[in-house]
């Protein structure tokens, strides 16, 4: 497949470090019809053999086994998803089977890069399939490497002999949902995107850069960005997106059919854009936050929404767990858990711990993960541009408080830059990839309920960026 525009991140970097983080989180590999041929024509026994003895008995004679348990993503209007898979590696106690002692592949060391699933060979980089015949480039902040940023950019070449055999693709619609009911162009969504970008982020931190599309626009950081800190940008960016939801839903209210044409001269103009979103900061900063329970409590209810993985709120003892945490975490009372860790710590410890960092290694890390989000995270545009943006205050909410629980763990008072890393790969793997989370906000209206007037509230935003 050839593209007529290949949009790489201007801010993010990449080089494997042979770490194996990628294969010992646990992941199904997905493997398609053709792969399994492939894989199936190597005695892999006698690989085994030589190179992982205590695995040989593990794979029973053959490293595949059929796709049970996943659940393919649904297409919706506005994002496909094509795949064709029917098998995925097992996986050991350790993770992938083909990871050996040395935390290396098996299978590339005896067979070469070409030879890996496409799933290995292209991650941590994620292509979004864009209209106009235009492939978005990502990388995934799961991977140490591009957290570190090698400095070493990814080629045309790679992206193009990646999409060549890309057997799991999404594809975005020209027309995408701004908020529940309301649809605007692509064109229009990636114009607001591309000025709140320049209002929020340094230059470089920022990864819509590189896009032909993108027209500088600079006194949105030099008149409103630049002399506010990142979390009040953050804020003041989401209560943006909530102002010019109402304006788009009464210009759409007032005349449905010219409703496209109105919009898109509504957000043309660079001026009245940038009077705006001065308004905005100017509402974000003179608010007084809340008390800092109320924001700990919003924290912790997601925190243990995701961890008890509910599907719907008629299990009631998870429900009960969930309010329970948020009531001894609000008072400081007693322990919380955190299971995918399997590590406690004293709730009063996480309330006296500290999130701030004069370490500007850390504030480049927030930015570059926020505007990574806003770019290559199909949930941005699965969800809609509202709710993508206040997903995106949530994420960096989360970011806050693991960082704290990190450092707790390591023995430290303040979290620092080592506590962020792990925090945002933790974020990126179970809140912001796999959807266990979202799917719940998107499918359940009584969290929905809460949520929606929560994160379009300018005290409830300046608290949640700051606690």
């Amino acid at each position: 497949m050839n593209a007529d525009r290949i949009i790489m991140p201007s801010n993010t970097y990449y080089k494997c470090i042979c770490c194996g983080a990628c294969c010992i989180n646990k992941w199904q590999i997905h493997v398609d019809e053709k792969e399994k041929e492939r894989f199936r024509d190597t005695d892999w026994n006698a690989v085994f053999e030589r190179e992982n003895p205590e695995m040989k008995s593990f794979i029973k004679d053959d490293v595949l086994e059929p796709l049970s348990g996943f659940i393919p993503p649904v297409s919706t209007p506005y994002i496909k998803f094509v795949s064709d898979f029917g098998y995925n590696f097992k996986t050991g106690p350790s993770g992938c089977v083909f990871l050996n002692q040395k935390k290396l592949c098996i299978m590339h060391s005896e067979k070469g890069f070409e030879y890996k699933s496409h799933t290995c060979k292209a991650f941590p980089i994620k292509v979004l399939y864009l209209p106009g015949n235009t492939i978005q480039v990502g990388l995934s902040f799961v991977c140490p490497g591009v957290i570190n940023n090698s400095n070493e950019k990814v080629t045309e070449k790679q992206v193009l002999d990646l999409i060549s055999d890309d057997n799991d693709r999404t594809y975005l619609s020209e027309n995408l949902l701004f908020s529940r009911g309301l649809e605007i162009g692509f064109g229009d969504m990636l114009k607001i995107n591309h000025f709140l970008s320049d209002f929020m982020f340094q230059k470089k931190n920022a990864s819509h850069l590189f896009d032909q599309e993108y027209a500088a626009f600079d006194r949105a950081w030099t008149e409103a960005g630049s002399s506010i800190p990142f979390e009040d940008r953050l804020a003041s960016s989401t209560v943006f997106i909530v102002a010019l939801n109402k304006i788009a839903l009464k210009l759409h209210s007032e005349d449905p059919q010219n409703f496209s044409k109105r919009f898109t001269a509504e957000i043309s103009n660079p001026d009245a854009m940038l009077e705006m979103i001065k308004k905005c900061v100017q509402a974000v900063t003179q608010t007084t936050q809340l008390k800092k329970n109320f924001a700990r409590m919003i924290t912790t209810a997601v925190i243990s929404l995701q961890q008890a993985n509910v599907k719907g709120m008629l299990n009631y003892a998870k429900a009960f767990g969930i309010i329970s945490n948020m009531i001894k975490y609000s008072t400081g009372w007693g322990k919380f858990y955190i299971k995918d860790f399997d590590f406690s710590f004293p709730i009063s410890a996480h309330h006296a711990s500290s999130a701030d960092s004069e370490d500007p290694m850390v504030a480049d890390l927030l930015e570059k993960y926020a505007s990574h989000s806003i770019f290559r995270k199909r949930m941005f545009f699965d969800s809609g541009l509202l709710r993508g943006h206040q997903y995106i205050v949530l994420f960096h909410a989360l970011a806050r408080w693991f960082s704290k629980a990190f450092a707790i763990r390591a023995g430290r008072k303040s979290a620092v830059y080592d506590d962020y890393m792990m925090a945002i790969r933790f974020i990126e793997m179970e809140y912001a990839y796999h959807v266990r989370l979202l799917s719940v906000l998107e499918s359940n209206s009584y969290f929905s309920k809460y949520f929606d007037p929560l994160f379009e509230n300018v005290q409830v935003l300046k608290s949640l960026v700051r606690e």
